[in-house]
């Protein structure tokens, strides 16, 4: 799982891992889970059910990566984002959701793509 501090003031890098998060999601997320992450029907979940859920939103790189098919949820892999797309998307996301100013890392990201089949969901 992620280690998510309380910070007082953002990292250093902070603010380019948000930006460039908000690229990502707007130009790979956004069209399917909506400009504020509201989803769609059954077919795009809104993204508010990660609000204050670590235990889902540390499962948000495998799903994304690798993409999940359960009963009428069915996302497609997004392999071709790099682990820092998904670094910076998940800054993104935290900002959001756990309502966390922290930076996720890249070497965070690698290391949970890594434990993906590892672990039970």
């Amino acid at each position: 799982m992620f280690i998510l501090s309380n910070c007082y003031s953002p990292p250093k890098d902070y603010q380019e891992y948000y930006s460039n998060g908000w690229r990502v999601y707007k130009n790979h997320c956004q069209k399917c889970h909506g400009k504020k992450g509201e989803g769609w029907q059954q077919l795009y979940p809104p993204l508010k059910r990660l609000k204050n859920n670590k235990k889902l939103f540390a499962q948000i790189p495998c799903i994304v990566y690798y993409g999940i098919q359960k009963s009428a949820v069915e996302m497609p892999a997004m392999n071709y984002l790099t682990p820092s797309d998904i670094a910076y998307l998940m800054t993104y996301l935290a900002a959001h959701y756990l309502e966390k100013d922290t930076l996720i890392t890249t070497a965070a990201i690698e290391e949970r793509l890594q434990r993906c089949f590892k672990e039970k969901p």
